[in-house]
């Protein structure tokens, strides 16, 4: 089980008991919508990270056009074909 699996165990473990002691419904549909949204959270931060290290990789060039784009800078060890972004 993950960091994230746990703490939601804990989460609807606390609901049941909470529930037990007369504690709003509300409250606890709360608490699950606001781990929901620190999971959704920590994904996207994630995906940011992983895209920091990516964009390492490339290079912003003009294109013969004038565009900018960013290309795949030469001897990539990640084993990529030349590409534009």
């Amino acid at each position: 089980m993950n960091w994230t699996g746990f703490r939601t165990a804990i989460v609807l473990g606390r609901t049941w008991t909470a529930s037990i002691r007369g504690v709003p419904p509300s409250e606890d549909r709360r608490q699950v919508a606001n781990l929901k949204r620190m999971e959704d959270l920590e994904a996207e931060i994630a995906k940011l990270r992983t895209w920091e290290s990516e964009k390492q990789c490339y290079k912003l060039d003009e294109l013969p056009t004038g565009t900018l784009a960013y290309v795949l800078k030469e001897g990539d060890p990640s084993g990529d074909s030349v590409h534009r972004l």
